[in-house]
């Protein structure tokens, strides 16, 4: 689940009983959450422990850092693409993503920049 930090408490309880239910065999239900940190606050408060001890691994990424803009967008746009950038641009991008990979993508960090013909996925 994606931007699971928005996922109600209730549904996470449920979450919970599901992952718990038939603990004898293999795990009925694997679960993945993706979320900012404060999941992992939200998951530490008491009424919602038992749901942090029960996920493994877990995994925390870090920022993107201000010498991996370069090879992102290369590795995003193509090497030929991404070599069109100057220093200066590159250093412009880093501070407008704040870390964010998404916001460093050409095109992501505004809903303006989409074709009048696309559509919006629900």
């Amino acid at each position: 689940m994606d931007d699971a930090q928005l996922i109600r408490e209730d549904t996470l309880h449920e979450i919970r009983l599901l992952a718990e239910a038939n603990l004898q065999g293999p795990p009925l239900l694997g679960v993945v959450l993706s979320a900012l940190p404060e999941l992992k606050d939200r998951l530490l408060a008491p009424q919602l422990f038992s749901l942090w001890r029960r996920i493994s691994p877990r995994v925390t990424l870090t920022g993107l850092l201000r010498e991996e803009v370069a090879p992102f967008l290369a590795h995003l746009l193509g090497k030929e693409a991404a070599a069109r950038f100057t220093p200066e641009a590159l250093a412009m991008i880093f501070e407008r993503a704040r870390g964010v990979p998404q916001g460093a993508a050409p095109g992501t960090h505004s809903p303006r920049r989409r074709g009048r013909g696309a559509r919006r996925h629900r």
